[in-house]
């Protein structure tokens, strides 16, 4: 919404401009840094388990072609006189 609540503020025909003045006049919010700080934080912390998660299911997929691999190709199961052991 931040990009319309500018482009509102524009003034002009065909091509709305924005001046320094109008810009000053725009009110934001700025966390303490703080929170700031925190949120950073907790970013690090997120990108690093879904890192983890993203590892964790490469791995898996590679187990699991292994083991797909081995079973169609015999290797999976003994066959001992008709049976399966």
């Amino acid at each position: 919404m931040l990009y319309d609540d500018l482009r509102s503020l524009g003034r002009g025909g065909n091509q709305p401009n924005l001046n320094l003045g109008l810009l000053k006049k725009y009110e934001t919010i700025i966390p303490p840094i703080n929170l700031q700080n925190q949120f950073a934080t907790r970013i690090v912390q997120i990108e690093l388990q879904k890192q983890q998660a993203q590892t964790a299911l490469a791995k898996s997929e590679q187990l699991f072609q292994g083991l797909l691999q081995q079973a169609f190709s015999g290797n999976l199961c003994h066959f001992d006189a008709g049976e399966i052991t």
